[in-house]
């Protein structure tokens, strides 16, 4: 057998075993597959570290015809069942079980190959970019959300890749953009916003995928090089002709108010406003996501993090405009807490966003008061 990783996988090599998911719960791409980079691309989507692949000349010579069926992934769930005495299924389950899920899925997967695929031709040929043709996918999916909360709704349930630029990327966009709602801001700065976040990232491409998804701690100098990013990508789009606020959130995406950041240590008005709200966006999806090294926090883990250096780090009207509406996005959803009781998110604490009041059975926990307690999962 031919194991390779992902990155080392070339057009016109065929698959020799079926493909699964990181998690290994659906089949992405069956046996016999003729790879090209959209199928490439899609593997990529989906997390999946390695696969057993050979030359085209090799596969026919071993008999290996490409077969003729859909990937598991690409099918509509079947219908759930219900069974008597069984469990009302969960709000991510009612999600996930949606049309407008399976249909949010296809269309993310769909931006996320033309994404990729327009990135690396501007990374490798310098070619202009066309930010119209790129934003383009990203609206369509924030048009079939139906508003800011319903795409957190959406995002959270889509958590079965581990890619650290091109998903990202997206996410990050529409986050942004949903922030830039909640904030009430003009339609011209929601698509600088919608752009930068789009492109907050592009550094990443320059470095080993080796690198970004690399298990284990990371040495002095890689760490200093995965920091040289925010330079690599802004050395990538100087000479581009798009908004300098979308150049500069790609220097200053990770600069913080309190002069904590880097690469240049800048403080308050020092940081281009827009890169401030990315800023947020770009923590908050890097943290709720799977990668290689670690599995994905609970949103409310993240958005304790996020309240405990709010106002020394982060844009205040933005910071405080995303906690408290994040948040409320979430009420309704169950959760696990940290001692193990489930329950259903009813009340948001406007003093302590991190902290709502749960419903559990007949009782009423105020994790406000009940500080040992934690949110542990969505579920």
């Amino acid at each position: 057998m031919a194991i390779m990783t992902v990155s080392q996988l070339r057009e016109g090599m065929v698959l020799i075993e079926d493909a699964y998911t990181a998690s290994g719960s659906q089949m992405i791409l069956p046996r016999g597959t003729r790879l090209d980079a959209q199928r490439i691309a899609r593997l990529a989507f989906y997390g999946v570290k390695q696969v057993n692949a050979i030359a085209e000349q090799e596969a026919a010579a071993q008999g290996i015809e490409s077969p003729d069926v859909t990937p598991v992934s690409a099918l509509p769930a079947a219908p759930a069942i219900a069974r008597p005495g069984a469990p009302e299924p969960s709000f991510g389950d009612r999600v996930k079980a949606s049309p407008e899920f399976k249909k949010f899925k296809m269309d993310f997967e769909d931006a996320f190959i033309s994404y990729q695929r327009n990135i690396n031709e501007v990374i490798r040929t310098g070619k202009p970019l066309d930010m119209h043709a790129m934003t383009e996918p990203v609206y369509d999916l924030i048009h079939s959300c139906y508003g800011p909360s319903n795409v957190f709704d959406m995002l959270h349930q889509l958590r079965d890749y581990d890619d650290a630029t091109y998903a990202h990327s997206i996410n990050v966009a529409l986050i942004a953009h949903n922030i830039g709602e909640w904030m009430h801001l003009e339609e011209d700065d929601l698509e600088l916003l919608t752009q930068a976040g789009l492109l907050h990232d592009i550094g990443k491409v320059t470095l080993p995928h080796e690198l970004l998804n690399k298990q284990g701690d990371l040495t002095n100098e890689e760490k200093t090089r995965i920091r040289m990013h925010p330079q690599f990508g802004y050395k990538a789009i100087e000479n581009q002709k798009i908004n300098q606020h979308v150049k500069n959130t790609v220097l200053m995406h990770h600069e913080r108010n309190d002069g904590s950041g880097y690469p240049r240590h800048l403080k308050m008005d020092q940081i281009d406003p827009v890169a401030k709200i990315v800023a947020i966006a770009d923590v908050y999806d890097a943290m709720t996501s799977t990668r290689s090294y670690r599995k994905a926090l609970s949103p409310f883990f993240v958005i304790e993090y996020i309240e405990e250096d709010a106002l020394q780090k982060y844009d205040a009207q933005a910071v405080l405009t995303f906690l408290e509406n994040i948040s409320g996005a979430y009420v309704g959803n169950r959760v696990r807490l940290s001692d193990g009781t489930e329950g259903e998110i009813i009340y948001v604490n406007k003093n302590r966003f991190s902290c709502p009041t749960i419903r559990s059975g007949a009782e009423f926990i105020d994790l406000d008061k009940r500080r040992e307690l934690k949110i542990e999962a969505l579920i």
